[in-house]
């Protein structure tokens, strides 16, 4: 009785551990589906939603290998329902066999779809806001440039999906960013990766070091030194932002009405937590979000990523004018 037992037993789990298996070769290929899903939850102008689509639909290559995605997804899916209910080895097997050539294909067709949204259809859409604005999505801002502003300890870092451009004569620069740290599990069982941050940050460059940091902070994020806080007076801001500096003077000087506002407005429109640093002579935009510029499963879901992308550009670069203006202007 035990040996049947155990057979049964380790039929199950061989099932189980192949079913694993299966999922993790097809993460690749749905994963833009899941991050178009957390766009679905932030407003994105419906009338930039259909330019973008418009502009990809115009690429007939990308059409074409959204339609090819779908259908091998489909087939995949068909496949995997298969597999599962199929109990003759044989053909578990071929269907095991046709589900590995299927997620093969499927992963080149996203390199491929990726690769021609990436290098065309984003490089597009930017030229509309600004010529000057120039992409590269293999580089992203230097960790050099990304440790300067001091938000956390990590020990491994990944950047991508390069802008820069210029604001008022000042360098500014937005990428993709993940740090994250290495910890071991178990001794002589290597070790697993620990995420510390993942989303998009942007920096300017300012003409004059203001000798002192401001730091805003969302308050469902992390807190910062207690003496260093201050209250604004925005009793709407305060309720979402804590505001820690080490000179309050220039910090009232510097949050201004206007500021404070184009803030709250940026966060109805992206719906994602952020930070804003002005340390020395740099200011750094922080947002804790979904990576920029995510191809999705479709047109349609491709468009609301690139709309929702350019949306937090265009609030940033909103933000970034008015306080160079201000910071010009004022006495340090």
């Amino acid at each position: 009785m035990s040996d049947i037992f155990s057979l049964v037993l380790n039929f199950i789990v061989n099932i189980f551990i192949e079913i694993i298996a299966i999922f993790i070769m097809i993460f690749s290929a749905i994963k833009n589906l899941i991050a178009s899903k957390k766009v679905g939850k932030v407003n994105v102008d419906i009338n930039q939603k259909i330019k973008y689509k418009k502009i990809i639909n115009d690429n007939k290559k990308l059409k074409i290998l959204f339609i090819v995605n779908i259908i091998l997804l489909i087939i995949i899916i068909f496949l995997l329902v298969l597999f599962i209910l199929k109990i003759q080895t044989e053909e578990r097997f071929l269907i095991f066999t046709i589900l590995i050539i299927m997620t093969i294909v499927c992963a080149i067709n996203y390199y491929v779809s990726n690769k021609i949204f990436k290098e065309e259809i984003i490089i597009k859409a930017l030229n509309e806001i600004s010529p000057d604005l120039v992409y590269n999505h293999n580089k992203g801002i230097s960790e050099a440039d990304y440790r300067f502003a001091d938000f956390e300890k990590y020990d491994r870092f990944k950047s991508e999906d390069l802008i820069s451009g210029n604001i008022l004569n000042n360098s500014f620069i937005i990428s993709d960013v993940l740090t994250y740290n290495t910890e071991n599990v178990y001794k002589h069982r290597g070790h697993y990766r620990k995420k510390v941050f993942s989303g998009a940050v942007a920096k300017v460059n300012l003409k004059k070091d203001i000798q002192s940091f401001i730091y805003i902070i969302n308050n469902k994020l992390r807190l910062f030194d207690s003496k260093y806080k201050i209250i604004i007076d925005n009793e709407s801001f305060n309720k979402k932002y804590n505001v820690y500096s080490d000179n309050e003077i220039l910090t009232m000087r510097i949050l201004t009405p206007a500021v404070t506002s184009l803030i709250l407005d940026m966060e109805t429109k992206t719906g994602v937590p952020f930070e804003l640093k002005i340390y020395k002579n740099v200011i750094y935009f922080r947002f804790y979000t979904k990576n920029l510029f995510q191809l999705g499963l479709t047109a349609n879901s491709s468009a609301k990523n690139l709309a929702y992308s350019l949306e937090i550009i265009n609030c940033i670069q909103a933000i970034m004018k008015e306080l160079l203006q201000i910071i010009s202007d004022v006495e340090v």
